[in-house]
């Protein structure tokens, strides 16, 4: 039987396929592939099989290959934290952010006569969080200890400051009234009239 046209290219065709597939040529592209593919890691240099092998004594006894790669990753994660901390605290070393640093200046303030005054300047300490419960006495204490303007969070005063009235006060107390009967809230209206006396 003779070969027609077709044939006879499809053969060329296999064979040339072949020859690029698994030619000592195609061979030789595919490691220098693997072997770019390498570099900068700690299997440069080596074949994929070769770093499989190294990759696998590297493990821990019983750890797959995930367990592996995730507490690699961490311990990775770890360090470079631990750097980047350590650059951050060398960038900003000895500037003063007003910590335990704090110095008293003195400044000299000229008078008319030609004697200047110097006044001893101490920095402003940093407030103290206020902790006391929305409306209790003890947050009263600490706004009158750090010298705070009274706000809507002390009972008794508005958002601005200033005093609530007997209406204002009376109104807020219907308005947090959650129950329906009604003689129950003129209890607690007379209640909170006494209470606002008292003040």
């Amino acid at each position: 039987m003779k070969r027609t046209p077709v044939k006879g290219r499809l053969g060329d065709f296999f064979s040339s396929l072949g020859k690029e597939v698994f030619g000592k040529d195609a061979r030789q592209k595919r490691v220098d592939k693997q072997l770019e593919s390498k570099k900068g890691t700690k299997y440069e240099g080596m074949t994929s099989m070769e770093a499989a092998r190294a990759e696998k004594k590297s493990r821990k006894p019983g750890e797959s290959k995930f367990q592996a790669d995730s507490r690699r990753m961490g311990e990775k994660k770890k360090a470079d934290k631990k750097a980047n901390k350590a650059a951050a605290a060398s960038s900003i070393k000895g500037e003063d952010f007003g910590n335990k640093n704090r110095e008293k200046r003195t400044t000299s303030i000229p008078t008319g006569d030609g004697v200047a005054i110097n006044i001893k300047e101490t920095p402003a300490k940093p407030k103290t969080k206020v902790t006391g419960a929305i409306g209790s006495k003890t947050r009263k204490k600490q706004y009158d200890a750090m010298g705070l303007k009274y706000d809507d969070t002390i009972k008794g005063y508005n958002r601005d400051g200033s005093k609530k009235t007997l209406k204002e006060h009376l109104d807020n107390v219907a308005a947090n009234y959650t129950g329906s009967d009604k003689n129950e809230l003129e209890a607690i209206l007379d209640a909170a009239k006494k209470e606002y006396r008292k003040k």
